[in-house]
C-alpha cells in the first residue's frame, strides 16, 4: 500500500510495538506451558497482533526512531540544510504494516546544486532519502537515495550500493554509523553522474512504437502465456494505459530517451496493479523504482552508439541491453 497523504501513512506505521516471552504446551496436560529461551514475538500493541517470532538476541527498531535516523541521514548528506525541513511524502507499507519505506524531501529547493542540470525549470529534480525499517526480518534497517522530477513527482531509486547498517538495533550506534559512512562528498558524487547520465537522453531519438516493450522489459513485466477472456481484456487495458502514459510525454518532450525514462520511471512511481481487478505488476514500487535507476546507468553506454542502440530497441531484454553495452 501505497500513503501519499504523509498523516495518513505516519499514523498507519506509527503504532506501538513489543517483544513478548512465548510460551509452548508440554506433554499432554493442556495447562502446563513452558517459556523458549531462545526465542519471542513482536506484537502490534493496538491490534495484538503476531508480526513477527525473533532471536532473544532481536532488539526492535521502531519506526519513529528509523524516521529519526533517517534525518540524521538527510542531514549529513546534505549539510547545510535542517534536518526538521526534511519531510515525509510517501510512505510503501504492505496491509499488516510489519515493514515500511518512508521518503523524505526537503522543504524548499537545496542550494548550492543544479537541480535543474542546465537544461531549465521545467526539468528540475530533487532528492529524496528512503528509509528502510521492518519489524518482522523483512530487511534491515537501511537507506536508499533517490531523485524525483518536481514537474510529475516521477521517481526513481539511485544505483549505487545502498546504505546498510548490520548492526543490533541500537540507536547510538546507527547515529555514529551514519556519521562516518554518509557525507556530502559522496552524495554529490551521485548527483553528478546523474546528471552526466541525463545528458544523452535529451538527444537521442526514440520511435514511440518502441516504448510499450521497454517499459514492460525495463520493469520486467510479462505478459502471462494463457489467459481467460476477462483476464485478456485487462491486459490490453494495461497495455492501453502504458501507451497512454508513454504518448504523454513523447508529446511533452519529443520522441527521446528523456521522454522514455519518464514514462518508465511514472509507471514505476504510480504502478497501475487494479486494472479489472487484475494486477500485472507483482513487484512492490521500490523495487520497480530501483529497476529503473540501474536501467538508466546500463542504457546509458548503449546510446551512443547507433547500431547498438539500434539492435537493443529491436530487443528489449535485460539481456540483450547488457551485450549491447560498450566494451
Amino acid at each position: 500500500m501505497i500513503y501519499e497523504n504523509s498523516k495518513v501513512g505516519l499514523k498507519a506505521i506509527m503504532f506501538p510495538v513489543r517483544a513478548a516471552d512465548l510460551y509452548v504446551q508440554t506433554g499432554t496436560d493442556t495447562g502446563k506451558y513452558e517459556q523458549l529461551s531462545n526465542k519471542k514475538a513482536v506484537i502490534n500493541e493496538e491490534t495484538d497482533e503476531v508480526l513477527a517470532i525473533v532471536s532473544e538476541s532481536y532488539q526492535v527498531l521502531h519506526n519513529e526512531t528509523a524516521l529519526k535516523l533517517g534525518q540524521k541521514c538527510c542531514q549529513e548528506a546534505f549539510p547545510m540544510t535542517d534536518a526538521a525541513n526534511w519531510e515525509v511524502f510517501s510512505i510503501e507499507t504492505p496491509l499488516t504494516h510489519a515493514h515500511c519505506r518512508i521518503d523524505l524531501c526537503h522543504k524548499g529547493r537545496i542550494p548550492d546544486y543544479d537541480w535543474q542540470f542546465g537544461k531549465g525549470k521545467k526539468h528540475e529534480f530533487a532528492p529524496f532519502i528512503r528509509v528502510y525499517n521492518s519489524y518482522n526480518k523483512t530487511y534491515a534497517f537501511r537507506i536508499r537515495f533517490g531523485l524525483i522530477r518536481w514537474a510529475c513527482t516521477n521517481g526513481m531509486v539511485s544505483w549505487h550500493a545502498s546504505m546498510t547498517f548490520k548492526v543490533a538495533h541500537n540507536e547510538k550506534k546507527m547515529e555514529q554509523l551514519i556519521e562516518t559512512r554518509i557525507n556530502e562528498a559522496k552524495f554529490r558524487k551521485i548527483i553528478d553522474k546523474f546528471g552526466k547520465l541525463l545528458q544523452p537522453l535529451h538527444v537521442v531519438r526514440i520511435d514511440e512504437r518502441y516504448f510499450l516493450p521497454l517499459i514492460l522489459s525495463i520493469l520486467e513485466i510479462k505478459k502471462p502465456k494463457e489467459m481467460l477472456p476477462k483476464r485478456t481484456s485487462a491486459w490490453n487495458l494495461f497495455e492501453e494505459h502504458l501507451n497512454s502514459v508513454a504518448a504523454g510525454y513523447v508529446e511533452e518532450l519529443g520522441n527521446t530517451g528523456y521522454a522514455l525514462m519518464n514514462a518508465v520511471s511514472d509507471v514505476a512511481t504510480r504502478p497501475p496493479t487494479n486494472i479489472e481487478r487484475c494486477n500485472f505488476i507483482q513487484k512492490e514500487r521500490d523495487e520497480l523504482q530501483r529497476l529503473v535507476g540501474m536501467w538508466l546507468v546500463d542504457f546509458n553506454e548503449v546510446v551512443e552508439n547507433e547500431s547498438r542502440l539500434k539492435a537493443y530497441l529491436e530487443n528489449p531484454s535485460k539481456k540483450a541491453l547488457l551485450l549491447n553495452r560498450v566494451v
